[in-house]
């Protein structure tokens, strides 16, 4: 499938296309992304998680970056904060050591990060903001519990513009009380990929799950920071490490053969240009749908946000929010930032004011045409009106809800049917008993197409409901 066709699935307004999106690993590393962005979109988890953990070990680390945090929202989606928080907090670190590697496939004439310099563009991570929208009450009324968030001129800029996912990482929740010591279950598997960078994708994964799982319960305030200061100042000492962390194969140059006998194709390798021969970062490139620098950084920074909020630590998540929304303006982060700040308020209790951002993301994806982020911000709009309005707003977010089910179902967005079916059954539509049976028909469906960790985060989260009803 052509780039430019990926590209208007992932952002634009391009109907399904007749054949299915694959993500072979034949094809260019940033065509994977966002091959799996869209695979993400339509539920299919497991075959998007086989991409973007090869991306992983790119020696790209924007495309490790943006692949970490595309697979954090897909674990949010289904109700696994902890892994999530884990995959957020590695893409963060890999910022890092922006200074001193590689971004991107482009020319060796500081072309444009991510970019091939034959006209390809990098693929971006899916819109995400929180996990799913999943029943809940406020104020006696049933509502979404989840939503789902010029370096060559002046090297200085450059300096400071790259040390700045360390500043981010150290200040995730100065708030946070060391001395209290870890805090009981999630804690060793959200900083593995901090404290531990050889440990590998898998490895920072399984740490995640299997924790979660032996205490789903257990959470409380976390001191990231301390954790997170020392991975980002190990990546920003040694570049090397960091680059090895990325990708682990890099210490081995002996690769796997494929089927036909060939060495298997490295994961973070261009076939269009190369990137691990790009010799300087250009952190001052802009895309058009945040797929640079910037754009990462709040991906990961919006992403952490929202891992927060599922703790119960609103005010970390009000800071790490303030600090992507300052750091990025444009439209897609900006998008996500309304469903991230209109989570932040329902959780604060403060309804009233999850209005504005969430209708501000609304407004700006229609502006975009960008049909998925349409969707889903009309979800969220629809829910905080139901929470914050009187009988009639709540008839207007009735309204809003069907349609966004109604074009989720157009799209074949099936990560996105379920939540509407079942906020539009909450919200006491006519035909509430239908929309839950849609709901859940959908639901299984998508966790018959995710692999057995990403099942076990579902069926013990209380954001996913995988019982009957």
């Amino acid at each position: 499938m052509e780039k430019q066709t990926l590209r208007a699935l992932a952002f634009g307004d391009h109907p399904p296309p007749p054949e299915p999106v694959t993500a072979p690993r034949s094809a260019a590393p940033w065509d994977r992304l966002l091959a799996a962005v869209v695979l993400g979109a339509q539920g299919r988890y497991a075959a998007a998680s086989t991409a973007l953990t090869d991306l992983r070990r790119s020696r790209d680390p924007l495309l490790a970056s943006l692949a970490a945090t595309t697979l954090a929202s897909h674990r949010r989606q289904l109700g696994g904060h902890t892994a999530a928080r884990a995959l957020d907090g590695e893409a963060l670190a890999l910022l890092t050591a922006t200074s001193a590697l590689p971004l991107g496939p482009g020319s060796s004439g500081g072309g444009p990060v991510g970019p091939s310099s034959r006209g390809g563009r990098p693929v971006g991570p899916s819109s995400r903001g929180g996990g799913p929208v999943g029943p809940s009450s406020q104020g006696g009324r049933s509502v979404g519990r989840r939503l789902s968030g010029g370096a060559a001129d002046n090297p200085a800029a450059a300096n400071s513009r790259a040390a700045a996912p360390a500043a981010d990482l150290a200040a995730v929740d100065r708030g946070a009380n060391p001395a209290a010591g870890p805090a009981a279950a999630d804690r060793a598997a959200t900083d593995l990929a901090a404290t531990n960078p050889a440990a590998g994708p898998a490895a920072v994964d399984r740490a995640a799950t299997n924790r979660a799982a032996a205490n789903p319960v257990a959470s409380g305030p976390v001191a990231v920071d301390v954790v997170a200061d020392r991975g980002a100042d190990r990546a920003a000492a040694d570049p090397a490490a960091a680059r090895a962390a990325a990708d682990p194969a890099a210490a081995n140059p002996a690769r796997p053969a494929s089927a036909s006998g060939q060495p298997a194709p490295d994961p973070g390798t261009s076939t269009i240009s190369g990137t691990a021969n790009h010799p300087t970062p250009d952190l001052d490139y802009s895309d058009p749908d945040g797929l640079d620098y910037s754009g990462a950084r709040a991906d990961a920074l919006l992403g952490l946000a929202a891992d927060n909020l599922a703790l119960g630590r609103i005010a970390a998540a009000r800071r790490l929010a303030a600090r992507a929304v300052a750091g990025d303006g444009r439209w897609r982060a900006t998008v996500r930032a309304g469903w991230v700040g209109a989570e932040i308020e329902l959780a604060a209790g403060r309804p009233a004011e999850a209005v504005a951002p969430a209708r501000r993301a609304a407004e700006t994806a229609r502006e975009r045409g960008a049909r998925r982020h349409v969707v889903k911000s009309d979800i969220v709009l629809g829910v905080a009106l139901s929470a914050a309005g009187d009988a009639g707003d709540r008839e207007a977010a009735l309204k809003l809800v069907e349609s966004a089910l109604a074009e989720a179902e157009k799209c074949e967005l099936h990560s996105l049917i379920w939540v509407a079916a079942r906020v539009a059954a909450d919200l006491g539509a006519q035909h509430a008993e239908k929309y839950r049976f849609r709901g859940q028909e959908v639901l299984h469906a998508v966790l018959r197409r995710v692999d057995p960790c990403v099942m076990r985060i579902a069926h013990d989260s209380p954001w996913v409901p995988t019982g009957s009803g």
